[in-house]
């Protein structure tokens, strides 16, 4: 039996893999922790003393999956092979075997990682590292699918729309549990979405990094978000700090206004009720 760690094995851990999260969770028993992730459309469940991390996705509405898509495993705990923390991808070949390495190229400019892909009775299992040699300390990952997943959430215009004309009692009575209160201002968060109302009506949203609004995503320059949401024009205003550049979508009941201080920067994006 191969054993991952001196906890768990990597069979018992491919076995969790697309399989009901409860499953999981109730032969691992208790001892976990909910974990928030900087990746998107994912929510962890951190088993400390075991060394692993199973991620649960999160679709594009913030509705929590079912299942466990991936598994993270804990470098300094890993113990697999003789495959242990430090070593470099030619170090984990020689204890496991040959494998070329794969390179990840991501959506934001210079951005790669590299990957040593396996596939052991039947258990997809990937090294990765920032390093294309795999210098200092790797990073492993138990899989469903090789291939770099879309780590963007896509919402649509229409589903803003949809948004905007919910009362806030409506959020509450199908989101209860998920939806927090963070403060008497009207202010809430669902996940990593923030929602602020006036009384019933949702006045602002504020959405993190890895959501793109129709195919517009954080980063991208004025030019780029004109060409995917149509012909507009860039218009220069003053503040107490000086000048600023926004650039303004209107729909039928909010409106979309991108912000930056300076022409060739890259703004940030405001949706509030109109």
């Amino acid at each position: 039996m191969e054993v991952l760690n001196s906890h768990i094995t990597l069979k018992q851990l491919g076995s969790y893999i697309n399989n009901d999260i409860e499953y999981a969770l109730n032969d691992l028993g208790g001892g976990y922790f909910m974990n928030i992730l900087d990746a998107p459309g994912m929510e962890g469940y951190q088993y400390k003393e075991k060394g692993i991390q199973l991620l649960n996705p999160i679709d594009e509405y913030g509705v929590k999956k079912k299942y466990i898509s991936a598994i993270e495993c804990n470098s300094e705990m890993f113990d697999f092979k003789g495959v242990r923390n430090g070593m470099n991808f030619e170090e984990i070949q020689r204890c496991i075997a040959p494998c070329e390495t794969t390179r990840i190229e991501y959506d934001l400019p210079g951005i790669v990682s590299y990957e040593l892909r396996y596939e052991i009775d039947g258990t997809r299992l990937v090294f990765y590292s920032w390093d294309e040699k795999g210098e200092g300390s790797f990073n492993a990952v138990i899989v469903k699918d090789f291939g770099k997943e879309d780590k963007y959430i896509r919402i649509s215009i229409k589903q803003l729309e949809t948004l905007f004309s919910t009362p806030k009692s409506q959020y509450i009575k199908e989101y209860g549990n998920d939806l927090i209160c963070n403060n008497e201002d009207g202010e809430y968060a669902y996940h990593l979405i923030k929602l602020t109302f006036d009384g019933e009506s949702l006045k602002k949203i504020s959405l993190p990094p890895n959501y793109e609004i129709e195919g517009v995503r954080w980063g991208m320059d004025f030019n780029s978000i004109i060409g995917i949401l149509g012909k507009n024009s860039v218009q220069e205003g003053e503040g107490e700090d000086g000048s600023y550049y926004t650039l303004t979508y209107e729909y039928s009941n909010f409106k979309l206004y991108y912000y930056a201080e300076f022409a060739d920067d890259r703004p940030v994006p405001y949706i509030m009720q109109k």
